[in-house]
């Protein structure tokens, strides 16, 4: 009972997360909020919890690594979950798939959120391509960091793609969202604000490609 309360409230809370109110939610506290039956995903999500107060004091690249080795640990047990759950005739004892995949999408942008802090622009894009990919392309975090990322690399075509990915997930509802703009600082837009960057950012690779 505890476990499904607390796995409810989650729920509700992603919901609330998805729409707006993101602003708060830059590094989120450790949390026990991941609880699996599987004795490796139990460590992987140790080492998230880990990765996350290393996150808090600042040490960026210590977190990174402690992400990793979560992830490297959880990874392919999560994706076994996944094609298992395609399965309908699943054990009471099997670890719920959409939390498992949660906890790796949280993973791979924690980590890209510390290599963003750390201007290793790279990997920060890799980790965030993993978080969208898992995720596919309706994690808001995970596109934020793509798109500081692509906004930091001078990348206008990943930039213009990310907000039309973001624009798609805000355009039904009339929330306002924070999305990233420079580094992990963030600006709240409308619908209509999303519209008008990539209206910005097509006039502008229009521009440099008639000059071409």
């Amino acid at each position: 009972l505890n476990l499904h309360y607390r796995q409810t409230c989650y729920t509700l809370f992603s919901m609330k997360f998805i729409i707006g109110n993101l602003s708060a939610l830059l590094f989120a506290a450790p949390s026990s909020k991941y609880s699996f039956q599987n004795e490796r995903l139990q460590n992987a999500a140790q080492l998230y919890d880990e990765g996350q107060e290393l996150t808090n004091k600042g040490e960026f690249k210590e977190a990174c690594d402690v992400y990793m080795q979560g992830i490297f640990l959880g990874r392919k047990i999560v994706q076994g979950l996944l094609e298992d759950n395609q399965d309908q005739d699943t054990g009471d004892d099997t670890d719920d798939a959409e939390l498992a995949l949660d906890w790796v999408v949280s993973s791979y942008v924690a980590c890209s959120k510390a290599r963003i802090e750390l201007g290793d622009w790279n990997t920060a894009r890799s980790d965030a391509w993993a978080a969208c990919t898992y995720s596919n392309n309706m994690n808001l975090e995970a596109l934020n960091c793509m798109v500081a990322v692509c906004e930091n690399t001078n990348d206008l075509m990943g930039q213009l793609q990310t907000l039309k990915l973001i624009y798609q997930l805000i355009s039904s509802s009339s929330s306002d969202v924070n999305v990233v703009t420079t580094g992990l600082s963030r600006e709240q837009l409308s619908v209509e604000d999303v519209q008008y960057r990539i209206s910005n950012i097509e006039t502008q690779l229009e521009q440099k490609y008639s000059k071409a």
